[in-house]
């Protein structure tokens, strides 16, 4: 009898702990590294968004973060799975990195990067609060067929050509109250963006720095 209540107890124990792991197991996510880093506040960072597929979350953001377990190499975009998908914080822990080849993104021999074929569903991108620069050509050589833009409340400058070449590009939403400086050709050879949403009673400030190409809409909840 003895010996019963210890193999019960025993195994109890045992589907206890699977159980804890299967939890935590099921709080760690999904993420996409980008094949290339962009330059933002001086710093080389990773362009990534959650989840591997395209039926996930079509959402872009920068990382300037480090990782842990994960080796990153150009050139080669890759799935994560990580502890905790989180832009913001200052390192990211990675259980298990597969290198996404045939995943569609080509390499130029110049470096540069493309996407053969339009990439259904990726659609916005959005800089990390925090960061106060692009970098000149930052993003012009990605051609993600991004169609939203969201810059955050603490950018300052905005570099030469940061978003050239991405040409289908809507809208942008600053949530900065004064308008970032705009580098020359900072959105050259767009011609499809339509609305830049500002904060209430930035106006004038982007009027000035980005001149009258621009449509701009003031939205009270940016501010």
């Amino acid at each position: 009898m003895k010996h019963s209540i210890l193999t019960i107890f025993v195994f109890a124990t045992l589907l206890l702990s699977v159980a804890n792991i299967c939890a935590q197991n099921s709080e760690w996510e999904w993420m996409t590294v980008g094949n290339q880093k962009i330059k933002v506040d001086d710093k080389r960072c990773y362009l990534i968004r959650k989840g591997i597929s395209r039926k996930d979350t079509a959402k872009w953001e920068v990382f300037c973060g480090g990782f842990t377990n994960f080796y990153y190499e150009e050139g080669y975009p890759y799935k994560l799975y990580v502890e905790k998908y989180d832009p913001q914080a200052d390192t990211i822990n990675v259980i298990k990195s597969f290198c996404r080849d045939g995943s569609g993104f080509y390499i130029r021999r110049d470096g540069s990067i493309y996407k053969k074929g339009i990439a259904q569903g990726i659609v916005d991108l959005v800089v990390t609060e925090g960061i106060s620069k692009i970098n000149e050509k930052a993003f012009s050589y990605f051609d993600l067929y991004v169609e939203n833009l969201t810059l955050p409340q603490s950018l300052k400058e905005i570099g030469d050509d940061a978003f050239s070449l991405i040409h289908n590009l809507k809208t942008i939403t600053s949530k900065a109250p004064i308008a970032p400086r705009l580098g020359r050709k900072a959105f050259n050879k767009i011609k499809s963006i339509k609305t830049v949403y500002i904060p209430v009673g930035s106006l004038d400030s982007y009027k000035k720095e980005w001149g009258n190409r621009f449509k701009f809409r003031e939205k009270s909840e940016l501010k």
